[in-house]
């Protein structure tokens, strides 16, 4: 344009429970292509299968306070240990609320039941991190620890593969 004239372009819109969630599912992937593609003897290989899925720890509300991830109103508000996953892909598998899956890592394997929501991207599945007992920290390997003094994890995420279990 002419001098003095400023000049924005226009993104597009999405609405913010859409937003990226495609292009970082798609961005891990990648850099585990890139970057796990010379295996190190003796840890395990990362799932790189198409139908594997990104499994996060996530937290059931949000909050600034004395909570503790066995806090009595904590456990009101979400009282058990659903997987969420996807609700258009349970609906292809017809897998219902409480229906058990087999959740399989590079480091283990663990049963557990469902809970399918709207909201998810079709490659991303969450766990409540109040219940990320040591079965579900066996699915992380050593990627996973706390922190002793404010017991927040770290290393949240890892690529599973779900299977319904017969």
């Amino acid at each position: 344009g002419k001098t003095g004239e400023i000049l924005l372009s226009v993104l597009k819109s999405q609405p913010p429970h859409k937003a990226h969630r495609e292009s970082v599912v798609s961005r891990v992937r990648e850099w585990k292509k890139q970057n796990m593609s010379d295996p190190i003897p003796g840890v395990p290989v990362p799932i790189l299968e198409e139908e594997a899925f990104v499994l996060q720890l996530s937290k059931s509300i949000n909050h600034s306070g004395t909570f503790t991830t066995r806090d009595s109103s904590l456990m009101t508000i979400e009282g058990e240990g659903l997987l969420r996953v996807p609700r258009q892909w349970a609906r292809k598998r017809k897998i219902k609320k409480g229906t058990c899956v087999l959740v399989r890592s590079a480091h283990g394997e663990v049963s557990l039941p469902v809970d399918p929501v709207a909201g998810l991207s079709e490659r991303e599945v969450h766990f409540p991190l109040h219940f990320a007992d040591e079965r579900i920290r066996s699915l992380f390997g050593r990627g996973f620890s706390w922190n002793q003094r404010s017991g927040v994890p770290s290393g949240q995420s890892i690529s599973v593969t779900l299977e319904p279990v017969v």
